[in-house]
């Protein structure tokens, strides 16, 4: 993380690298994150426009408060939030074990290559996703 935020950082600034290179840099980073499981996967998305902002992505024309502001404007519309939305969602399917759960009541009460099977999985996932999507959760584990 040291790296991720000082050392690249200061690498962009200080070496006067053109654009595509800080982008590069940013990529890196974030791979570095997600690699290194330094942090969630939608906590490392909402952590780009920061990195970009202080790397100075968009080239030593433009100040840090004009950068942010334009990352920022850029990444957080409907789209983003739809994604960091599906990887909380798949945080929350992950720790309760409720995918697992699901999936061993299916393999236990029908056959594999019966048509019930595909049809429940098809109508349980979508009542899964429904129900944590409507944050009901504690109606699923309860």
């Amino acid at each position: 993380l040291l790296v991720v935020l000082i050392v690249f950082p200061l690498l962009c600034r200080t070496c006067r690298l053109q654009p595509y290179l800080r982008c590069a840099s940013i990529i890196l980073s974030t791979l570095m994150i997600n690699l290194g499981e330094v942090m969630p996967l939608y906590c490392a998305a909402l952590f780009i426009p920061v990195l970009g902002s202080l790397s100075g992505v968009l080239g030593d024309d433009m100040s840090i408060k004009d950068t942010s502001t334009l990352l920022i404007s850029g990444i957080f519309n409907n789209t983003s939030f739809m994604v960091l939305g599906a990887f909380a969602i798949n945080g929350i399917f992950t720790k309760c074990g409720l995918e697992r759960r699901f999936m061993c009541f299916l393999l236990k009460n029908f056959l594999l290559e019966g048509p019930a099977f595909l049809l429940l999985l098809m109508l349980g996932g979508s009542m899964l996703c429904a129900v944590l999507y409507s944050g009901s959760i504690v109606l699923l584990v309860a």
